[in-house]
């Protein structure tokens, strides 16, 4: 992470904290974690870059992550998640969070969901946010065993119009809000 690097920790707890132009050359442009159960609330995450997953906050093979009250604005994330990226994780809620104009390249602007077993996304807005070649402008959901999402606000989320890319193999243009697939 350009910011915070987390390995294998049991309980950690970020709060009241900004994260500003943060970036990092691999992923989790401001937040790195990895092995471990995270609970991250009223922050905020600004024009944070990482090169490939999570421009602000990436998190993998986690038992929980627990995202509340957080804002997350300008981040740029070049392949998964502009602002947020879960992958092979367990259980992920996302509550009470601002998601606004984040871009990714390939999957998921505003926030990336893959291989995780149980995500909540509640009383959350994503607005703004935009994939440049494949889907989920707002958010990707992926391998993902249960899934809620309830109260939320979706507006303005875009796919950008790159039919000739082939490199999305056939998934361009879906899912400007939210991309859905392999639900289980």
């Amino acid at each position: 992470g350009g910011s915070v690097n987390i390995n294998n920790v049991k309980n950690i707890t970020i709060g009241r904290c900004i994260f500003y132009r943060n970036k990092c050359s691999v992923s989790g442009g401001a937040i790195f974690a990895i092995s471990s159960t995270l609970v991250i609330y009223n922050s905020s995450f600004v024009q944070n870059r990482a090169t490939y997953d999570g421009g602000a906050v990436y998190i993998t093979h986690s038992f929980a992550s627990l995202i509340l009250s957080v804002n997350c604005k300008l981040n740029i994330g070049g392949k998964y998640g502009g602002a947020v990226a879960v992958m092979n994780g367990k259980y992920s809620v996302i509550k009470n969070s601002k998601i606004l104009q984040n871009t990714g390249d390939d999957f998921g602007s505003g926030i990336f969901f893959e291989n995780t077993l149980y995500v909540v996304v509640v009383a959350s807005e994503l607005a703004r946010n935009g994939v440049t070649m494949c889907s989920g402008g707002g958010g990707y959901f992926y391998a993902v065993k249960y899934l809620k999402i309830n109260y939320c606000k979706l507006r303005e989320n875009k796919v950008a119009d790159y039919t000739a890319n082939k490199k999305c193999y056939n998934q361009i243009r879906y899912g400007g809000g939210l991309y859905m697939g392999n639900i289980v």
